[in-house]
């Protein structure tokens, strides 16, 4: 058999629950199970594929996507502005909107002449939040917490691949740190989250491939999504630290009804590439 047929045989398997996108994720089943870029494949369609171990993780890979279990599972990986975080079960998978929140900061910070921001993260996950800041601005100072040993475990080792030596990650519960008081009065101190905020009702309508496959504790935000928030905006009433946060989609009044009420002035919301109200800024009281 050879590349291409291979390649012709999982796309056709995948055809029918991923449509347009099949061929796309095959072609990254591909590179990550043989070891290969996406060039070498394309000049070995017409050789044969040895057989082996690499054939059956490929083979096995195709059936765990056809079970619905997320590409990114099954390759161990996923891209995240442009760099590769390892991912396992108990982590959740890195989203392109998350980029976004990255970015807001990032210019926040260059607006602000922030050259050495204190950055401190709820739930880094995977820590490619947090990560990600750092390899932006190697001045950086940041502080992030996970209530997850998974994501402690995965975060850590996605610090030490990426050398971020300007990272400190903890295991526990962020609200209940007394450290964090402490450090809201370092220097250019920010406040950045991806909470849970999906209402605890609706975690059973979610795609099988979210609901199967990864972390309650990183999806479920309360009854109505909106508990992490509230925390949040109440550890920081009264403060001028700016603060960043991952939003679902309708959530954007209820937020910032609940901002305002806790005193702050500069509330803005930025949308995704979809058009979708996603990132909440807090900016002074």
């Amino acid at each position: 058999m050879t590349f291409f047929c291979l390649i012709n045989w999982a796309v056709l398997q995948l055809n029918v629950p991923l449509g347009g996108a099949a061929k796309a994720e095959v072609f990254f089943l591909i590179e990550g199970t043989f070891n290969m870029t996406r060039s070498m494949v394309l000049s070995s369609l017409q050789e044969s594929v040895p057989e082996g171990e690499c054939l059956a993780l490929f083979q096995s890979g195709v059936h765990r996507r056809l079970g619905g279990e997320p590409l990114a599972l099954i390759l161990g990986k996923a891209s995240f502005l442009g760099y590769e975080f390892m991912i396992k079960p108990g982590v959740l998978i890195p989203r392109p909107e998350t980029e976004l929140l990255v970015s807001e900061v990032l210019s926040f910070c260059k607006k602000r002449h922030y050259s050495a921001p204190f950055v401190l993260e709820l739930g880094y996950g995977s820590g490619c939040i947090l990560l990600s800041l750092a390899l932006k601005l190697r001045s950086l100072t940041g502080v992030g917490w996970d209530i997850s040993f998974d994501a402690y475990e995965v975060a850590s080792d996605n610090k030490d691949q990426l050398s971020c030596d300007n990272v400190t990650l903890h295991h526990g519960n962020f609200f209940e740190d007394d450290r964090v008081v402490s450090f809201l009065d370092q220097s250019n101190v920010i406040f950045v989250a991806n909470p849970p905020y999906i209402p605890t009702p609706d975690i059973a309508t979610l795609d099988a491939s979210v609901r199967q496959f990864e972390p309650l504790v990183a999806l479920d935000g309360g009854s109505d999504g909106l508990s992490f928030y509230r925390q949040c905006f109440s550890l920081f009433k009264g403060s001028n630290i700016p603060q960043f946060y991952e939003i679902g989609s309708g959530q954007q009044e209820r937020l910032g009804a609940l901002a305002e009420q806790c005193g702050y002035g500069d509330i803005s919301i930025t949308n995704d590439y979809h058009n979708i109200p996603r990132i909440l800024t807090l900016i002074g009281v």
